[in-house]
């Protein structure tokens, strides 16, 4: 291997790696510590108006046991769509792998959802739906994305959450409201509209 990066991400007390391998040939492995997946998706890719994808995250017995989940193609948000992250009360150390790019277009939103103290999970997802998206400061920083791939954010009011971990290149626009924080071999933003 010519380099190797390594991650952490911390929740409270518990401690995940995630290890970027740069090989010599230009290619990439990624190394995730916890092994199996937990859910496998062939894509994320939601086109309808202001539609909505769900992931639901099931309880553990110890809420730092993270829950893996691989997505064999991209994630791809058009149309003022959202993907949530429904996880259980106080939340839930969680992985997305990506094998392709994630995109999003004008208004998309990525965001947690956390169960109410009340609410139980029931038939592969939380009673109520737990359908309140966590707002930038009631995010909890326990949502995770890697891609060997590009992420594109473009301009246009929306909200994202989680750490992006790309091992190409993020490009970002104003009009975000973002939590979380951005990992990548090149960091692009977009250059604010000036007003003459």
């Amino acid at each position: 291997f010519f380099s190797k990066l390594t991650y952490t991400l911390k929740v409270g007390d518990a401690a995940e790696e995630i290890t970027l391998n740069d090989c010599y040939d230009g290619t990439y492995s990624c190394e995730v510590q916890t092994g199996t997946y937990d859910l496998v998706l062939n894509e994320i890719h939601v086109q309808t108006t202001k539609g909505a994808y769900y992931i639901d995250v099931p309880p553990a017995e110890n809420r730092d046991v993270s829950y893996l989940v691989h997505v064999k193609g991209d994630i791809h948000l058009e149309n003022q769509s959202s993907l949530y992250i429904r996880m259980p009360y106080g939340g839930r150390l969680t992985k997305i792998i990506v094998d392709g790019s994630i995109r999003l277009t004008n208004e998309s939103n990525i965001q947690a959802i956390y169960a109410g103290p009340s609410e139980v999970w029931y038939n592969n997802r939380w009673s109520n739906g737990a359908s309140s998206a966590a707002s930038v400061t009631e995010y909890t920083g326990n949502l995770l994305f890697y891609t060997p791939n590009s992420i594109e954010i473009p301009s246009g009011h929306k909200t994202v959450e989680g750490t992006f971990i790309s091992h190409g290149s993020i490009k970002v626009a104003q009009y975000m409201n973002f939590a979380g924080q951005m990992i990548a071999k090149k960091l692009i933003c977009g250059v604010c509209q000036q007003h003459v």
